[in-house]
């Protein structure tokens, strides 16, 4: 995205905070939010255990659909719910912590429950760096869970990649929330993205596993 393109962005442009529970009759579900909810909600015993520290368990499993490693990451967050949910979806928010994306915007909003966004990653050196653009659906009450956001890759000619990066791809990604109590949160985060490009898919793989903790 050029200078232009990201000056009007909005960093907060949907009412997700007070966003109304639609009945499903009123609300006609993106293919990635079922994907999202099948594999949060799936046994644990069907992906690999590769670490596990402070609350957190990190699972990887390789998925029958891409090469590109899945993981999972299930944790006990301690904090308010919408406070947890407001650190991570509110982007001027996030760009406060998230230490491995930066350039958060959000560049258009397509519905009350979805919205478009930007993100940037600064490669290590002598590697191209990369960006996203994510559609992302916010929903609440669904499925046993209480807040549920999830992304997939988003295409817009308008918010083409330069030539100084390369657009990764986002095959499935996002963050299930469920409020244990009012000062604890249980957090399921899943992530599958290529970053193509000439980088061997080994590594790829061996760095995701590691990217929850970041």
């Amino acid at each position: 995205l050029n200078k232009s393109q990201t000056q009007g962005a909005l960093t907060n442009p949907l009412t997700y905070k007070r966003m109304p529970s639609l009945s499903d009759e009123a609300f006609v579900r993106p293919k990635e939010i079922d994907k999202f909810l099948s594999i949060a909600m799936e046994p644990t015993n069907n992906f690999k255990l590769m670490n596990q520290r402070e609350g957190i368990s990190i699972y990887k499993r390789q998925d029958g659909e891409s090469p590109v490693v899945l993981v999972r990451c299930d944790a006990i967050v301690h904090g308010n719910i919408e406070h947890v949910f407001d650190l991570i979806a509110d982007v001027s928010k996030r760009a406060q912590w998230d230490t491995v994306f930066s350039r958060l915007k959000i560049v258009k909003v397509l519905n009350q429950h979805t919205d478009v966004m930007y993100s940037y990653f600064k490669a290590p050196p002598m590697v191209t760096n990369r960006d996203f653009l994510q559609k992302r659906t916010i929903r609440r009450d669904i499925e046993g869970f209480d807040i549920v956001i999830a992304f997939a890759s988003y295409e817009d000619p308008e918010f083409a990649p330069t030539k100084s990066t390369i657009r990764a791809q986002t095959i499935i990604s996002g963050y299930a929330f469920k409020k244990i109590d009012e000062n604890t949160t249980a957090l399921c985060i899943v992530s599958q993205s290529d970053i193509k490009g000439l980088i061997p898919l080994w590594i790829i793989n061996k760095c995701a596993a590691k990217a929850p903790y970041d």
